[in-house]
């Protein structure tokens, strides 16, 4: 008898990675944020990059797969906290993918 579970669909897969890496990546910043800047600067910068990217990332999984709801919630959320955190280059990226979505 087999015993393995059987493989998620790969936008399920896909959608799973990208909510752990932005759980990563936010509790990656929020540890960073206690380093003085010139220790953590670059890492935050990487981090912030990555957390930009898979939220992007997960929007359009959303989209493709008909989410469109769950896709718009999703950035305005990204955005939100990117202008949190003053990164306004990625809050502005996800404002564009946003305006293209509605």
């Amino acid at each position: 008898r087999d015993t393995q579970e059987s493989p998620q669909p790969l936008p399920a897969q896909c959608e799973r990675w990208l909510q752990s890496t932005i759980s990563l990546s936010l509790r990656g910043l929020h540890q960073l944020a206690a380093l003085p800047a010139e220790v953590a600067s670059e890492l935050q910068t990487q981090a912030r990059a990555l957390l930009a990217r898979a939220y992007g990332d997960l929007g359009h999984i959303y989209a493709s797969t008909g989410r469109y709801t769950k896709a718009m919630t999703h950035a305005k959320q990204g955005i939100e906290l990117f202008n949190a955190t003053k990164d306004k280059l990625h809050a502005a990226k996800l404002q564009l993918w946003l305006c293209r979505l509605q």
